[in-house]
């Protein structure tokens, strides 16, 4: 079986035509602030919620601003969401200390995992 991130990498390119880090990067981060609203309307707040609660909700949303198959989405998600709570949870947690917080540190996570630390 391929490596998850290769396939990853392929969905995107299939969806986006594209893609480059830096331009993926820049197009979560503008999403940031309308997935914490939209997560702390609907109740999923940190520290309310859990941590793994928290980040799996935004790992889909993060996902949904790239492809526009939710069904594709909850795919990546579920074969990422182990590995990125690990990485979330390794960061200071002066880092994860709000909802935003645990977004953005989402983003870095999921970015990382699908084309490795650059």
């Amino acid at each position: 079986m391929a490596d998850q991130s290769v396939l990853v990498r392929e969905l995107l390119h299939y969806f986006l035509g594209s893609y480059a880090r830096h331009r993926l990067h820049e197009r979560l981060n503008n999403a940031v602030p309308g997935i914490t609203q939209k997560m702390e309307k609907k109740g999923i707040v940190y520290p309310a919620l859990s941590l793994s609660l928290v980040s799996r909700d935004a790992l889909f949303r993060l996902w949904r601003v790239l492809i526009p198959s939710g069904d594709v989405a909850d795919i990546i998600r579920d074969t990422q969401e182990g590995a990125i709570l690990k990485m979330i949870q390794a960061k200071p947690q002066a880092l994860t200390n709000t909802t935003q917080a645990v977004v953005v540190a989402t983003v870095e996570a999921m970015l990382n995992l699908t084309f490795g630390n650059d």
